[in-house]
């Protein structure tokens, strides 16, 4: 399943030249695999407070290809593409008018609030189960 996500560039995502600052296509990646996990019935300071897991980026390769500018309207496509264990492997590709300006290969890990990760409960992963 692949989730998207819309996203328009707005003045203080920008640098002096009007691009999108680098940083800011991570937050718009992590915005889209929250989303993500919501429209699963995934909220994740539910997870926190009522089971005390969290997720959190353990790995991540990202690729700019083209830069994104003020007012642009993006997607941010996210796909699960490895789940194993006490971790998600997730695709995203941030785009324009179809075209791929970034991609990002985001490895993410459960863990419990000592920080060790943990096997991703069943039903969870019945959830995030990819094609």
């Amino acid at each position: 399943m692949t989730h998207v996500f819309p996203v328009r560039v707005y003045y203080s995502e920008t640098d002096a030249g009007g691009m999108v600052y680098h940083a800011n296509y991570l937050t718009f990646a992590e915005h889209a695999r929250t989303e993500y996990l919501r429209t699963l019935g995934v909220e994740q300071q539910r997870l926190f407070d009522e089971a005390g897991f969290l997720f959190v980026v353990h790995r991540l390769q990202v690729d700019y290809k083209a830069s994104a500018r003020l007012d642009d309207a993006l997607t941010v496509e996210s796909t699960v593409t490895s789940l194993k264990g006490a971790r998600i492997t997730f695709l995203q590709n941030i785009m324009r008018d179809g075209k791929i300006l970034v991609t990002l290969t985001v490895e993410i890990a459960f863990i419990n609030t000592k920080g060790i990760p943990k096997k991703i409960p069943e039903n969870l992963q019945k959830k995030l189960q990819y094609q």
